[in-house]
């Protein structure tokens, strides 16, 4: 028999009262790794704002607490440190609160799930923009004909001299050889994923893996020949890259270029922001221009601008990494950082009032909410707008 839902809810109540011991640790990571639902529910019930939108204030925490017979199950709620508070959930400290919310998101999870069928399907609130649910992307082929991905089944795509260009069961997108030879002559393809796109992986012909973020376009070879693995890259794009210590894998994004052998490293090209940031995850990366060149480790970010190029020593990996892993992070932002993001995502324009502050923001939500629920967390922090279309405007 299986682990009680139940059970899970208090083994993350613990673990977010930093209250585990390594058999219910051990017992924990065994659910979350079972499947990809039960690691974003994980991701999910340790997420303070997304869950937040669940429940919108204490009090009705509160009241659904005593449904689920919270007392028996948390004893004492720790109290709040003196001379410190929250705005939502002040009476019993943060800790307590979470300790509700992840209790209270995991039965609402198990309620969904267990009634999905039954239930009707929501309609979105009007005027409401949803997050995006299928992907938009299409591959310009090098005949210049193009390949829609959106709605085709598995299978064959194109054939290209001795490659084929495929879509696999899981809606990864791979090119592969057909009879083991590959083209003597390069032939270049370009992956476009736009705006309000989900985020597509492709495999290229020597076994790397490219993820592609919304409003992003790679342009590569179908096969890799020569003495090195050249791709361009506009927008965002996280790498892991087959190992070949006979060709170098280059990326050139924004006038920088990142060379490796085989690594996984993440790039931030976007042409409306001023940095191009290159921030490495494993092995080891050279990034840099004509003028200057870095060498990073594993945990740190080349970051370029107007020809310079720099060494960020510990840049937030979590927050690099949020649109890959299905969430947005927005500790150490600015709004017009953060609202950038918005634009991509769900494929609008932000415009800003005379007099709106540039002022930081904090927290982190799924990628799977409205753009309204999300305002909505924004709001409460003192972000104000108004939705006209697809307008996002930001008020003073």
């Amino acid at each position: 028999m299986g682990i009680r839902e139940t059970d899970i809810a208090v083994l993350i109540l613990k673990r977010l009262r930093r209250q585990l011991n390594e058999e219910e640790r051990v017992q924990l990571e065994e659910w979350r790794n079972l499947s990809e639902v039960n690691r974003q529910k994980y991701q999910e019930l340790t997420d303070f704002y997304a869950i937040q939108l669940k429940l919108k204030n204490y009090g009705e925490a509160e009241e659904w607490a005593g449904q689920f017979r919270l007392p028996e199950l948390l004893g004492k709620a720790p109290a709040s440190k003196p001379g410190r508070s929250n705005s939502m959930f002040s009476r019993t400290g943060w800790l307590a609160a979470a300790s509700i919310i992840a209790l209270l998101g995991l039965g609402i999870y198990f309620y969904t799930v267990n009634n999905r069928q039954q239930q009707p399907t929501a309609k979105n609130i009007s005027g409401d923009i949803p997050a995006p649910a299928t992907n938009r992307a299409m591959i310009t082929l090098a005949d210049g004909s193009k390949v829609y991905l959106d709605g085709i089944g598995s299978g064959q795509l194109a054939q290209q001299g001795n490659i084929r260009l495929v879509k696999l069961g899981n809606g990864e997108i791979a090119y592969q050889t057909a009879t083991g030879k590959v083209l003597k002559e390069p032939q270049s393809n370009t992956l476009t994923n736009p705006r309000g796109s989900k985020v597509i992986d492709m495999q290229l012909s020597d076994g790397s893996h490219v993820w592609l973020n919304a409003g992003s376009a790679i342009t590569y070879p179908v096969a890799f020949t020569g003495n090195e693995r050249k791709v361009e890259l506009k927008g965002e794009g996280y790498f892991e890259v087959a190992k070949d210590k006979t060709k170098k894998f280059i990326v050139s994004s924004k006038g920088v270029t990142t060379e490796v052998l085989g690594t996984h490293f993440n790039v931030n090209a976007y042409s409306n922001e001023p940095e191009t940031k290159v921030t490495l995850l494993e092995g080891s990366v050279r990034a840099g221009n004509n003028n200057n060149t870095v060498v990073i480790k594993p945990g740190q970010q080349a970051v370029a601008n107007n020809g310079s190029v720099k060494v960020n020593a510990s840049p937030n990996l979590d927050q690099v990494m949020a649109w890959k892993n299905g969430y947005f992070s927005f500790d150490g932002l600015t709004l017009k950082q953060a609202m950038t993001q918005l634009e991509r995502w769900y494929d609008i324009d932000v415009v800003y009032e005379e007099g709106v502050a540039d002022e930081g923001l904090m927290g982190k939500m799924t990628r799977g909410i409205t753009l309204n629920e999300l305002m909505d967390v924004l709001q409460k922090l003192g972000v104000h707008y108004q939705l006209e279309g697809r307008k996002l405007i930001i008020k003073k």
